[in-house]
């Protein structure tokens, strides 16, 4: 998903600021919608075996006393390359928005650490 300027400011040459707050809040969720489309923690069930990150190459974390294991979504790879063009569109304005957020939201440490992760045991288990 492109973000871009809403139609119903497209023709505009200077926006308000109340307007740049909407734009901004827009694209925030936005970026938002792409990072919780990664992944998350599940609990770890006595049947949960295998399948596309499972087995030897689960990571089990113990949450409020639950065995819990990171899951990447089915579109993790697709939202991934979502936020990769994010900040790089990003980089290109002065704000640094995107990066602002997925700092405030711990994407880094609570998914593509573990995503990445999970990749690698895949490899080496291969």
């Amino acid at each position: 998903m492109e973000p871009e300027v809403s139609e119903e400011y497209a023709d505009e040459e200077q926006l308000t600021d109340s307007q740049v707050a909407e734009e901004v809040d827009r694209y925030r969720r936005i970026v938002l919608s792409a990072c919780s489309s990664l992944g998350n923690l599940q609990p770890v069930t006595a049947t949960a075996r295998g399948g596309r990150f499972g087995g030897a190459n689960r990571t089990v974390h113990r949450v409020s006393g639950t065995n819990m294991e990171y899951v990447p979504k089915d579109d993790c790879l697709a939202s991934l390359k979502d936020i990769k063009r994010y900040i790089q569109m990003d980089e290109q304005g002065e704000g640094k928005w995107v990066l602002q957020w997925l700092g405030e939201w711990q994407v880094l440490e609570r998914d593509i650490v573990p995503i990445f992760t999970l990749g690698v045991r895949r490899l080496l288990a291969d």
